[in-house]
């Protein structure tokens, strides 16, 4: 089997430079902003972008039943007709709802800096919300690159203006917070013109109405799944901004931030991947699981490598944050885990229509989360261990996952398991080592660690390396 190489390989490509630009946004944003925001600035800050991860909740499964229903088909193939009509409708509830949560905020939140956060949390709900049924259309036609551009757009020119406040030491998070809205603003500019055609001429007049509900009935298992797993995490800050101060919550906040570092272009590899994954067969399904399998316990675990040297950097660089970087240490082996949960499980059970265990997995694991989220805040009254509870969670959700795809795919779970049990075991080596010894020390030793890894699992890291050069020659 071979996934249409050149394409996918395209897409790939400037989904990376998408994301390249994501990357250096996001690391002038944990390294240059709390630099020059005080603590409590830069709290808000951070809550505003964490509301900002929760905003596709208010399309109520339009969007993602827009990427299911169409995935994998051509633009000629599409009803143009009934999406735009489904647009325009979509476009004035967007509106309604936005403002809802601008009034609301103004009418019921007394703290004036968590009240503005709210209003340009409403206005990049809108934005986002609408781009986003376009975005989703490109992807599921698999124009990735049009998608791709349009986020190149949104962080370029949040960039431009970040760099610009930066420069001039601006200490309120407000002007941070607009400048993140012209870079929405811009990409919602160009989505309209790159799919002018998805909103712009012979519209449907008959069931419209059938037709978003139909939308969102297939999507809203995804949408939820998806909030569900943000709110796996998410559900930990949500905890630590009501316990703790606002500059407590920056503090965790920047260290989550600066696990997703690691995070960045695993997203974008699974959405490219889908539109192509739609298109093979089970049995193919079964190689695709087997060698990422092994690619991604041998890459990922570089984290652990690499977290040494930046812990060093960011001690000097950022020394009012130390705590941040205490509870980035312990929250790092999230990135081996969400990242396998993301391309392994989270893909493969879309391309498998089975949005419902993964809808009811997430579901479970966010139960699972808040009783260990309340059990470090309310009992222990300990970030350390709100920041154990979240890799638990974290590692937990994608063990599961892997185990019911192993047995959906025929595969034997026997043989996938021990690998498995040495990627928990390299993670508990990390955190232990790292809690107890100095970062020199901690890195040699996570090293050693790392290597012994790679040799106990030469073999089946080799088969994998073997299985993927067929698979995506």
């Amino acid at each position: 089997m071979s996934i249409e190489t050149r394409k996918l390989a395209g897409n790939i490509g400037v989904a990376f430079v998408a994301q390249g630009f994501a990357l250096c946004v996001s690391f002038i944003m944990s390294f240059f902003v709390p630099k020059i925001l005080g603590t409590q600035e830069f709290g808000y800050w951070q809550l505003f972008i964490f509301y900002t991860n929760y905003v596709s909740l208010l399309q109520f499964g339009l969007n993602d039943g827009i990427y299911l229903i169409y995935g994998g088909r051509t633009r000629d193939e599409l009803d143009l007709p009934t999406i735009r009509a489904v647009f325009r409708t979509n476009l004035l509830f967007q509106l309604l709802v936005a403002t809802v949560i601008m009034v609301c905020a103004v009418c019921f939140i007394y703290d004036q800096s968590r009240m503005q956060v709210l209003i340009a949390t409403g206005l990049y709900a809108f934005l986002f919300n609408i781009t986003y049924f376009i975005g989703f259309l490109f992807q599921a036609t698999n124009e990735v690159k049009k998608y791709s551009v349009s986020q190149v757009i949104d962080r370029l020119f949040f960039l431009i203006v970040l760099l610009f406040l930066i420069v001039v030491r601006v200490d309120s998070f407000i002007p941070y917070v607009v400048a993140f809205l012209f870079g929405r603003c811009v990409a919602f500019g160009y989505a309209i013109v790159a799919g002018w055609d998805f909103i712009w001429g012979q519209t449907a007049r008959e069931g419209v109405m059938k037709e978003c509900f139909r939308d969102m009935r297939v999507g809203i298992k995804l949408t939820f799944a998806n909030m569900a797993s943000l709110l796996v995490l998410g559900i930990f800050r949500f905890v630590v901004d009501a316990q703790w101060s606002i500059e407590v919550f920056g503090q965790f906040s920047l260290a989550l931030t600066l696990v997703s570092f690691f995070l960045t272009f695993i997203s974008q590899i699974s959405m490219v991947l889908f539109p192509a994954l739609r298109r093979v067969q089970k049995e193919d399904l079964a190689h695709f699981f087997q060698s990422v399998s092994g690619l991604l316990a041998t890459i990922m675990p570089i984290a652990y490598i690499v977290y040494t040297p930046i812990a060093i950097v960011l001690s000097y660089w950022l020394p009012d944050y130390g705590d941040a970087l205490g509870f980035f240490a312990l929250l790092l082996p999230i990135c081996v885990f969400d990242s396998r949960m993301s391309i392994l499980g989270t893909t493969i059970l879309k391309v498998a229509r089975k949005e419902t265990f993964l809808l009811i997995l997430n579901c479970i694991t966010v139960i699972f989360s808040f009783i260990l989220a309340l059990l470090g805040a309310v009992v222990l009254h300990d970030l350390s261990a709100m920041c154990l509870f979240a890799v638990m969670s974290v590692a937990a959700r994608s063990l599961v996952a892997e185990v019911f795809l192993s047995r959906y795919l025929g595969l034997s779970i026997a043989s996938h398991f021990p690998m498995l049990i040495g990627e928990l075991a390299l993670a508990c080596i990390f955190i232990a080592v790292n809690s107890v010894c100095s970062e020199l020390l901690a890195g040699a030793l996570v090293l050693i660690a790392f290597l012994s890894f790679l040799l106990i699992f030469r073999c089946f890291i080799a088969d994998s390396i073997k299985e993927a050069h067929g698979l995506f020659q």
